[in-house]
């Protein structure tokens, strides 16, 4: 059996937090550009929601209300994003 050091696994978490905070509204917002579908839309940006709160379930220790808080000013972003990307087309 392995043991690895609390630390360790706390920098590993930590940087796979980082990295997926990081892309995820990036990616998100770059893949709505590029679907014109508005079911497909509305299907992606729950989508993404989704795995918004769930990453913050997993790797940081906020609290249910905190997660809906920061998950409902995800999507108001993602949103406005999407009527903005709508304006200009």
């Amino acid at each position: 059996m392995c043991h690895y050091e609390d630390e360790k696994i706390n920098a590993v978490s930590r940087f796979i937090g980082t990295l997926i905070a990081s892309l995820l509204p990036a990616v998100s917002i770059f893949t709505l550009y590029f679907v014109h579908n508005m079911l497909a839309r509305l299907g992606a940006i729950m989508t993404f929601s989704v795995l918004f709160s769930f990453t913050l379930a997993i790797f940081t220790r906020a609290t249910r209300i905190e997660i809906f808080a920061a998950t409902a000013a995800y999507v108001v972003a993602v949103s406005i994003f999407e009527i903005m990307s709508r304006a200009y087309r």
